[in-house]
């Protein structure tokens, strides 16, 4: 079974301290770096790793689960409150989903992601080569992730929130503040993404063992 690399992030999250595991769902039916039709569904590999997540995470004392409404993505959430050992429920939001706020008019984001092609639309996006009309900027677009992500950590002690959603969601910001090489390492791996946590210090969000520094106001600081 492929190992979960986010595990190695999530390693540099302080004791008693909470953290937001914001990550791509689990692994799915489908070509990889494809658009696929909403209803794909998991893999048993993808069932099967989201539930050993679960297991990892049984080092805080609280489990929430966040999750883009599709299916895929609620059973990645379903599969790693069974490897936690509780029952959580999950819950839905569009903001993690296909139609998040990112993307002003997702009809035309969505048109545009099947004529370039994902890794093409990717560093477009990135480099703000796209109508502003159509989606915010790849840095308007990772603050309000962050922000979301500290607001559903904020003030707790020793809990663990995990943010489930897709590939272009993940993969920019990745590109934009870690190095990411989408052509090389194609989108975000399933089951992987950023973990960002709480500190002495303020909160930090970390990818590939990179830390960075986030504002109060979801601004990574490179």
């Amino acid at each position: 079974m492929k190992s979960l690399r986010v595990l190695q992030d999530l390693a540099l999250v302080p004791e008693g301290k909470s953290c937001a595991l914001i990550i791509r769902h689990a692994d799915r039916n489908g070509q990889v770096d494809r658009i696929v039709p909403k209803d794909e569904s998991l893999t048993e590999t993808g069932r099967r790793r989201a539930t050993e997540l679960g297991k990892a995470l049984r080092r805080f004392d609280l489990l929430r689960l966040l999750s883009s409404p599709i299916g895929r993505c609620v059973e990645t959430c379903e599969r790693i409150s069974d490897g936690y050992g509780e029952k959580v429920e999950v819950e839905t939001t569009e903001f993690l989903g296909m139609r998040c706020p990112t993307m002003l008019k997702p009809e035309e984001a969505y048109k545009l992601m099947c004529s370039m092609g994902l890794h093409s639309f990717t560093e477009a996006y990135v480099a703000g080569r796209l109508d502003p009309r159509i989606v915010r900027s790849c840095e308007d677009g990772a603050k309000m992730l962050f922000s979301y992500a500290m607001d559903q950590i904020r003030g707790r002690d020793n809990q663990v929130a995990v943010i489930v959603t897709h590939d272009m969601l993940l993969t920019p910001a990745l590109v934009k503040y870690f190095g990411f090489d989408v052509r090389k390492a194609g989108l975000v791996a399933f089951l992987d993404g950023m973990v960002l946590y709480s500190s002495d210090y303020g909160y930090r969000v970390a990818y590939g063992q990179k830390v960075l520094k986030v504002t109060k106001d979801g601004e990574p600081r490179l």
